[in-house]
């Protein structure tokens, strides 16, 4: 018998059973590279969007602290004004109280009241952009809205105060025929006023300086 004539399997079972784990084989791998490939897709979409959602936070975080910054810049531009006003209206008592006759029949009452956004910031919140940027940012971030809310809490304040001042005087009420009593208040008023004032100088110094250095950090690309 010639030697290169091929032979054929004694076990046909054999061969079926030698093909069907190749075939299983083949399909697991298949299937599960398959899934591997669905899985890694899906991630990357995910981490794409995610990092375009943060992206996008922060540019609007930006923008939205550059337009406060203004703000403040605007209220510290009229506070040395605010506090000239503030000693004319003290004068403006004093006088009524000592003498029941003024020199100065007007006084100017009023004070820049700075427009502050948080809707960039809530917006992060709620989309949960925040939960993917660095920490680092988050807490520069978390840090000047803080600052700005204390800031906007005391424009409040003096905002009651004024209030409360002018309306002594409401109703065309002629100052020189006011009650001593009233004039009393006003007075107190104008002096809370003029502490809120310094107050709000210093909290707004601070906040400009903080806007400063959270704009200067480098934004993600």
């Amino acid at each position: 018998m010639d030697n290169d004539t091929p032979t054929l399997p004694h076990n046909p079972a054999e061969v079926a059973r030698k093909g069907g784990f190749e075939d299983y084989a083949f399909q697991f791998i298949t299937v599960t590279g398959g899934v591997l490939i669905a899985l890694l897709t899906n991630g990357l979409v995910q981490w794409n969007s995610d990092r375009l959602l943060v992206r996008e936070a922060h540019a609007t975080i930006a923008r939205e602290l550059a337009d406060d910054m203004n703000e403040a810049k605007l209220v510290m531009g009229s506070h040395a004004s605010l506090m000239t006003n503030l000693d004319d209206a003290v004068q403006f008592a004093n006088e009524l109280l000592a003498t029941q006759t003024l020199a100065k029949h007007s006084i100017n009452l009023g004070f820049n009241l700075a427009d502050l956004s948080t809707a960039a910031w809530d917006s992060a919140a709620r989309t949960g952009a925040l939960s993917h940027m660095d920490y680092a940012d988050v807490q520069a971030y978390s840090s000047v809205y803080s600052r700005q809310n204390l800031f906007a809490v005391q424009q409040a304040k003096n905002m009651e105060h004024l209030t409360a001042a002018l309306s002594l005087f409401s109703g065309g009420v002629d100052p020189a025929k006011a009650r001593p009593d009233d004039v009393v208040h006003f007075r107190e008023r104008v002096l809370l006023m003029k502490a809120g004032a310094t107050v709000e100088a210093q909290l707004a110094n601070g906040l400009i300086d903080g806007y400063g250095k959270v704009l200067a950090r480098p934004q993600p690309r």
